[in-house]
């Protein structure tokens, strides 16, 4: 499968629109006082 940067729009099943063909970069999660960043790894 050939490399691709991902930049571009795509419209989801409810019919929102979203950047990024290949979905997200990475997840934030926020709950009271704590927060967790996990990052995508670079090579999927």
């Amino acid at each position: 499968m050939a490399m691709r940067d991902g930049d571009g729009w795509v419209e989801c099943d409810c019919g929102n629109r979203h950047w990024g063909k290949h979905g997200a970069a990475g997840l934030l999660l926020i709950r009271d006082q704590h927060l967790l960043l996990q990052h995508r790894a670079p090579w999927v």
